[in-house]
């Protein structure tokens, strides 16, 4: 396989933060933020200007079909972000 793509995780659950921060033992690229660290996560993963208002522009749009809870995913790639629910079901 290829090199793992830079990947940030927004999500509120402490436990999530904890399990992302252990896979990190195994993949140096996965980072977990905060809900509320928006910026932080989009810097982390070097986003462009255009990619950055893309990815704020997808988490307003499906932050009302979130959970409270569920962990929001957003890979390094310009291309990709994808939301994890809580049920397992993931949306490209």
């Amino acid at each position: 396989g290829g090199q793992p793509s830079r990947t940030a995780i927004m999500t509120d659950s402490v436990i999530t933060r904890g399990v992302v921060t252990a896979l990190r033992w195994f993949n140096r690229e996965v980072k977990a933020f905060r809900a509320r660290d928006f910026e932080a996560a989009v810097g982390y993963l070097g986003l462009s200007a255009n990619a950055t208002d893309a990815a704020r522009l997808f988490v307003s749009e499906t932050q009302a079909e979130l959970l409270k809870d569920a962990p929001l995913l957003i890979t390094g790639t310009e291309k990709s972000a994808v939301v994890a629910e809580s049920n397992g079901n993931t949306q490209n």
